[in-house]
């Protein structure tokens, strides 16, 4: 496997995957696998429903869903907001279960899958921190050998 994608230096959702950080949580992608080539332009931990506001687009978001809504309406305008970011999306979703939700919400599946977003759910849980230092790390080692 490569370290960074071959264009940019910057890592896919397939790599940051493959950390043991993030193998930890025991991962499975339930939604958007065809984007698992998407890069990974920065690692950013969200909660709260007004997060997507706040993106850019490029972002692995980590979460355990906590200060989402409940509501399905009011979910899916929360997913449509992750896969519209910045105009292409967030690279992925990585949603902790357990504490917020026991499954990913039907209207996040289907919005990821819709849009090629990779939507991965963790059946442990996992020290965000961990996965965002690795994450940056090899974003900011990337611009540097740019």
């Amino acid at each position: 496997m490569r370290d960074t994608d071959e264009q940019s230096g910057v890592p896919s959702v397939r790599e940051v995957l493959a950390l043991p950080e993030v193998r930890a949580g025991d991962p499975e992608i339930i939604a958007g696998v065809r984007g698992v080539d998407r890069e990974v332009r920065w690692a950013h931990v969200a909660a709260g429903a007004g997060v997507a506001e706040l993106l850019d687009g490029g972002e692995l978001i980590l979460t355990t869903g906590a200060g989402w809504p409940r509501d399905p309406q009011a979910l899916t305008a929360l997913a449509e907001g992750f896969t519209a970011a910045g105009g292409t999306g967030v690279a992925a979703v990585v949603l902790e279960l357990g504490q917020r939700f026991d499954a990913a919400p039907e209207a996040l599946i289907h919005a990821c899958e819709e849009r090629g977003v990779p939507l991965v759910v963790l059946h442990r849980e996992v020290r965000f921190v961990q996965i965002t230092q690795r994450v940056h790390q090899r974003i900011l080692a990337a611009q540097n050998e740019a």
